[in-house]
């Protein structure tokens, strides 16, 4: 055990001490940081130019509505602080008879378009006010990924065809928004009762808070073993190919040198976890959602953490073990991968729906059990106790199996040289 340990603080000293370690445990937070703050302050001034936009109106009545509502709209905008947004400046073109004028008219404003005197221009048809109308509004502009624009027209032009509708079947579009007024919905969990029989109100559910922690914890997980499991493999193969492990070989076994790295991943995976849910938990508490993460909710985070470093990293380290150069290894790293990234393809369901049978059979699945119970765990009101004994015994079960399996592959493929082994190979090293 004492050569074990050795071997670990050895792979933990010398990877803290890495300038590449200190570097990416400050970049992840440090490009997270940067970019929410580049993200809200371009959010307010991405869209500050004013757009002037022409206006053909085949009906004759909507334009005088859309001249309104862009003057109410400039006026709103003029007046706001902290949240610039552009001023909208309609221009009304009158639509020639002849189509084939009407096409030049077209080709005219495209052409102003194109020399940046107008933003787009927007072409109205005269079936609009039609009950039966399937014409479309027809948005011309060379800017395709810009939206607020032709979402404000087409709000605008709506609102104006439902009153214009409404009127010429002599109905008040004020008393119908007054029906169409709708009751509002707040989310709340159930009510309990305690011991002594007063009833505990149920607590109003934030949707922020049920989405949000899920997410990262889930997104947490993957980048801590990302970042710690993976290095293992570039060790193995660095110390093969320059036979540094020939050398440490002389002095313990190879199960120990390979358990000593493990539990050296291990080390470092707990220094980043206490470095990313520490910054997490400045952020929660200065946006005031410090009480999302319970200690309960902290320990089977670690505990399923430390599983899943223990699991993926041994696979990286026999297949480390396994090759001779990096292109071959590589190549047997894309399978594992994919396997590690399955929960990121389920996600979605099972964070919709995690108490379903489908999430359940998932999150029992060890490769898939650390990222999906702890998404499940962290939904209110978290999976069955059974559930989750069972995905630790189950994922203990395949972890132990799996390094086990690994130290029989290294035991072999460390002091191999020349051809690197295939999977099939690894599984005959492993019967062997």
């Amino acid at each position: 055990m004492r050569k074990v340990l050795t071997v670990a603080i050895t792979e933990f000293l010398n990877a803290i001490r890495s300038k590449t370690f200190i570097a990416s445990v400050l970049l992840v937070p440090g490009l997270m940081a940067i970019s929410v703050v580049v993200q809200a302050q371009m959010s307010k001034r991405v869209d500050t130019e004013d757009r002037r936009f022409a206006v053909i109106d085949h009906t004759g009545k909507l334009y005088p509505v859309m001249a309104a509502a862009s003057d109410a709209w400039n006026a709103r905008a003029h007046a706001a602080e902290g949240e610039p947004r552009p001023k909208y400046l309609p221009e009304e073109v009158v639509a020639d008879a002849d189509p084939q004028k009407l096409d030049r008219q077209r080709l005219a404003l495209s052409e102003r378009v194109e020399r940046q005197e107008l933003f787009a221009f927007v072409e109205i048809p005269e079936t609009a006010i039609d009950e039966n109308s399937r014409e479309p509004i027809r948005y011309y502009s060379n800017h395709p990924g810009y939206s607020g624009l032709p979402v404000w027209i087409e709000t605008v032009v709506n609102q104006a065809v439902l009153a214009q509708r409404l009127s010429d079947a002599h109905l008040n579009l004020m008393l119908l928004k007054t029906l169409q007024m709708k009751v509002p919905m707040e989310n709340f969990g159930v009510l309990h009762q305690q011991p002594n029989g007063q009833i505990i109100e149920a607590a109003k559910i934030d949707r922020l808070r049920t989405f949000l922690l899920p997410a990262v914890l889930a997104a947490l997980m993957f980048i801590i073993i990302i970042s710690s499991a993976t290095p293992l493999f570039n060790s193995v193969l660095e110390e093969k190919m320059t036979r540094v492990s020939e050398v440490l070989l002389g002095s313990l076994t190879p199960f120990e040198l390979m358990l000593g790295k493990l539990c050296g991943s291990v080390a470092i995976s707990v220094v980043l976890a206490i470095v990313y849910l520490g910054g997490g938990f400045l952020l929660a508490q200065h946006w005031h959602y410090s009480d999302m993460v319970t200690p309960t909710m902290a320990a089977w985070f670690a505990l399923f953490l430390l599983m899943a470093v223990f699991l993926f990293g041994a696979v990286f380290i026999a297949i480390g073990s396994a090759v001779t150069d990096i292109k071959d290894g590589q190549g047997l790293m894309t399978p594992v991968m994919l396997v590690f990234a399955l929960p990121f393809f389920v996600w979605r369901p099972i964070l919709e729906a995690p108490e379903s049978l489908f999430a359940t059979v998932m999150s029992l699945i060890p490769v898939a059990t650390p990222t999906l119970m702890v998404l499940r765990l962290s939904m209110p009101p978290g999976p069955p106790l059974w559930q989750v004994l069972a995905s630790v015994a189950l994922t203990a079960l395949t972890t132990i199996l799996v390094v086990w399996m690994a130290g029989r592959v290294f035991r072999v493929g460390v002091l191999m040289q020349g051809k690197s082994a295939s999977f099939t190979e690894m599984l005959r090293w492993v019967r062997a």
